[in-house]
C-alpha cells in the first residue's frame, strides 16, 4: 500500500500532494442518503479476496451500480436484507452455483432475483429497487 508521499510524481503533482498533506479534519458530516428507489444500471461479479492476506481469494460477489435520485454519481450495492426462516437478515450477494451451474437456490442472490421476477443478473438492468437503512445507518437492497 503506497503512503501519500510515496506517490509518484506521475500519478499526482507535487502542489497536490502537499496540499493534501496539510489539509485538517473538516467539519461537515457526510452525506446520508435516505430510503429511496434506486435504479439498477450495471451488474459485475466482483472477486473477494481475505483483508488480512490479499492473494487468498474468499469468493465472488455480486456488485449492483445503482443511481440514487438524491445522488450524481452511481454508486455500488452489494448487500440485501432478505428472510431467512422468520427474521430477516442482511448479507453480501455472494455468488454460488448449484451442481448443475446454476445460482444457488436459497441464496440471498437467487431471492433478489426471485423477488424482482428476474430470470438472471444480466434482466437486473434497469430495474428498480426499494432500500432500507441498515443499523449502521447504510443503504442496503431490500430483497422481501
Amino acid at each position: 500500500m503506497k503512503m501519500e508521499n510515496e506517490t509518484n510524481q506521475a500519478e499526482q503533482p507535487v502542489s497536490q500532494v502537499v496540499d493534501r498533506l496539510n489539509k485538517p479534519v473538516g467539519v461537515l458530516e457526510s452525506q446520508k442518503l435516505e430510503a429511496k428507489e434506486i435504479q439498477c444500471q450495471g451488474v459485475k461479479v466482483v472477486e473477494k479476496f481475505k483483508k488480512e492476506d490479499p492473494t487468498t481469494k474468499v469468493g465472488d460477489i455480486v456488485v449492483l451500480v445503482c443511481k440514487h435520485p438524491d445522488k450524481d454519481e452511481p454508486m455500488e450495492m452489494s448487500k440485501v436484507q432478505h428472510i431467512v426462516g422468520t427474521s430477516v437478515k442482511e448479507v453480501g450477494l455472494w455468488y454460488n452455483e448449484d451442481k448443475e451451474g446454476n445460482i444457488q437456490k436459497g441464496s440471498a442472490l437467487a431471492d433478489l432475483l426471485k423477488h424482482n421476477k428476474v430470470p438472471n443478473l444480466n434482466a437486473l438492468i434497469g430495474k428498480e429497487f426499494e432500500t432500507v437503512v441498515n443499523n449502521a445507518g447504510f443503504l442496503v437492497i431490500k430483497a422481501y
